[in-house]
């Protein structure tokens, strides 16, 4: 497994594992889904208003879920209401995926993380 050293400041990103994400079906109604940065994220710098967090945060949600989401505002509070009833459900998803993306945490040795 690669070891990741996150540099200072500077969000982690790798686009195969976000593309990865989007291929998997929403985690509220199993629609077709889009890739969610999370606003809170389980790993990883935090980000500035106009940022997006590391790429290991992404989740899957239909554009409506989406949508709701930042609609809501408050991320925690709409995972609570979601059918989760679980303000951390997002931030377990994302680390689940992660550990399960073959271009996430199985990096192989060879392959080298996408730095900005």
């Amino acid at each position: 497994m690669t070891e990741l050293r996150q540099r200072q400041g500077k969000p982690y990103r790798n686009k195969k594992h976000l593309q990865w994400v989007a291929q998997q079906p929403c985690m509220i109604c199993y629609a077709h889904a889009q890739c969610h940065h999370l606003l809170r994220p389980w790993i990883g710098p935090k980000h500035g208003t106009g940022m997006r967090c590391d790429d290991r945060n992404g989740v899957p949600l239909c554009p409506t879920h989406h949508r709701a989401l930042h609609d809501r505002g408050d991320e925690d509070a709409w995972f609570f209401e979601s059918p989760y009833r679980n303000e951390s459900a997002g931030r377990g998803e994302a680390e689940r995926l992660w550990l399960a993306s073959p271009y996430g945490a199985r990096l192989d040795q060879t392959e080298k993380p996408e730095w900005p």
